[in-house]
């Protein structure tokens, strides 16, 4: 199943003609890693895990002010947040 998708993954970035980010765990790095032609599409990029600092928060009051809701959600309280981390 895995070398399967690894060919769609393939498969679409030449019939598409478009970029295909991909994004995951370690494992997931390394299944790509293990065929030439895909290790070759893609630029390796390792985000640091989110912190609970103001940059997090920003992110919270961000998502919260595009959430179609009609009443606050309260996400960067600090039990949410925490929890949301």
């Amino acid at each position: 199943k895995q070398r399967v998708f690894l060919n769609v993954l393939k498969y679409l970035s030449n019939e598409l003609k478009i970029s295909i980010i991909c994004v995951g765990i370690r494992d997931a790095f390394n299944v790509i890693q293990s065929d030439s032609q895909l290790a070759n599409r893609f630029e390796t990029m390792i985000l640091e895990r989110w912190k609970n600092n103001q940059s997090f928060l920003q992110l919270l009051i961000n998502y919260e002010a595009l959430l179609p809701l009609e009443n606050p959600s309260y996400l960067t309280e600090n039990s949410i947040a925490s929890k949301i981390l």
